[in-house]
């Protein structure tokens, strides 16, 4: 794809963007409250979901302008001299199913804003995502942490047995969802073969029908994800009542001869238990058994192949130099600005992001670039007095204050960030995030002549030196980065 920095793709995007909110929106209304709830699990109360008045609407006017957006690809595209088979696969990624992935990550991230309900959910989503290898390893240290309450207290058996309920009621649930996931995948009932039935349905050779056929694919794939939906909430909520039914029943027996009253109390601490979960740091548990066990979150196992048929995803803040040249390469084709030369940048500013500065701007930015620092601070929630940009220089006469990865200054970065927000889809650029980050440093690489072999020196000085490029201190910095673009 090649249209990425186009004006004309960025304003398509921007309008899918705004029917993308309000399509989410719509599911999020009509999933609230015991309806919703309802008909997150196929039951038959109120209207079925797609029978809504305000949804149905939703949902129309999105496939409209997705398809005026996906049109408008590939009439950029279309006689491109692209391979007809890569052409097609990366429309389909980008207007299929890179679009039923954000529809979900950013749903998520809506509902994970509430107050109360959102930090319930984010906990139970992290305990949902948790590998069942993993939960029935963690139920067999609560296992014999009863086991040892049991022996060496004898006398409190009460104790040893709270401990087995809460470990069996674990156990339960690791081993019901084990079942539950072969159960589905072999069903063919998983988002798995959902995708890869979905990518069987694509075109291999380009026609005038292809948005058409492109469009009917995608909405499949969201009716069948529905239906996976439906299906993993029917399990979840089965093996929640029988991990809890079970302990709960234990400890009803045991507790029925001692009266009424401890009964009651038992019954309260095994839901206390339960709600406890919520309290506990499960990415850190679920992170630390992972590299201890090697396991893998039944998210990432499920979805497994579905990403291996995929190009590499590039995410917003690489975390080693493989995933880097990922997002150089990318940058580099949409804005022309050789890889090596980006990458030479980045080394010399802050050796691929590791070094972005521990200044404080008070003490180290120029005071006239404080006022548009903080302007940034504020439209992205950072604390600007614990927000490090770069220090002065203590071996000659100069200002600090450069911001993340590529090492902007705050008016310089204000010169790019719009560009940046429209092509990443996002309210506000961030000069911290290192996709953003690299992507104005190409443009600006580009704008200044990178594209041109005869000017790439001058580009690069630029950026370190404004009009004084042919300064001694500017060709220091350009022979820096070039030395350091030999390695890419």
């Amino acid at each position: 794809m090649t249209a990425d920095f186009d004006p004309l793709f960025l304003k398509s995007r921007q309008k899918l963007i705004r029917f993308r909110k309000l399509y989410i929106d719509a599911q999020i209304k009509a999933e609230s409250g015991l309806k919703g709830k309802a008909r997150k699990l196929g039951l038959g109360l109120g209207r079925e979901i797609s029978r809504l008045p305000y949804y149905s609407l939703a949902q129309t006017q999105y496939y409209q302008v997705l398809d005026q957006f996906r049109q408008a690809v590939i009439q950029k595209n279309f006689n491109s001299g692209q391979n007809d088979l890569l052409f097609i696969a990366a429309l389909s990624d980008l207007t299929i199913f890179d679009e039923i992935d954000k529809l979900k990550e950013q749903k998520e991230k809506i509902l994970r804003q509430k107050p109360v309900t959102g930090l319930i959910r984010t906990q139970a989503q992290t305990w949902r995502e948790l590998n069942p290898g993993l939960k029935i390893i963690i139920s067999l240290v609560i296992f014999a942490a009863a086991f040892f309450a049991c022996f060496f207290a004898p006398g409190q058996i009460w104790l040893g047995l709270a401990l087995f309920s809460c470990g069996l009621m674990i156990f339960l649930e690791g081993a019901q969802q084990k079942i539950s996931n072969y159960s589905l995948s072999s069903k063919e009932l998983d988002r798995d073969h959902a995708y890869q039935k979905a990518r069987r349905e694509i075109p291999s050779k380009k026609n005038n029908q292809l948005a058409s056929q492109l469009a009917l694919i995608h909405k499949k794939l969201e009716q069948d994800i529905l239906a996976v939906r439906i299906h993993e909430k029917r399990s979840e909520y089965r093996r929640y009542l029988v991990s809890a039914f079970v302990p709960a029943l234990i400890l009803f027996a045991y507790f029925l001869k001692q009266g009424i009253q401890s009964v009651f109390f038992s019954l309260l601490a095994a839901i206390s238990s339960r709600l406890a979960w919520f309290g506990l740091p499960l990415n850190s548990i679920k992170q630390g058994f992972a590299d201890a066990f090697g396991l893998k979150s039944a998210e990432a196992v499920s979805n497994k192949s579905v990403q291996q048929t995929r190009e590499p995803a590039i995410p917003d803040n690489p975390s080693n130099p493989e995933e880097i040249k990922l997002l150089v390469n990318h940058v580099s084709k949409n804005t022309g600005t050789p890889a090596e030369i980006l990458w030479g940048m980045l080394k010399q500013e802050s050796t691929l992001g590791k070094n972005t500065g521990h200044g404080h701007y008070l003490a180290d930015m120029n005071p006239n670039q404080r006022k548009t620092f903080l302007e940034i601070c504020q439209n992205l929630n950072l604390n600007p007095a614990s927000t490090g940009v770069s220090q002065r220089p203590r071996n000659y006469s100069g200002w600090g204050g450069a911001m993340g990865p590529a090492q902007f200054i705050p008016t310089t970065w204000k010169m790019f960030d719009k560009k940046i927000a429209e092509i990443y889809g996002v309210e506000y650029a961030n000069p911290w995030n290192f996709k953003h980050a690299v992507t104005a440093m190409g443009l600006k690489l580009a704008q200044d002549g990178a594209t041109d072999p005869a000017r790439k020196k001058e580009a690069i000085g630029r950026y370190f030196a404004g009009g004084n490029w042919r300064g001694g201190a500017a060709q220091r910095y350009i022979n820096g980065v070039l030395a350091k673009s030999q390695d890419f």
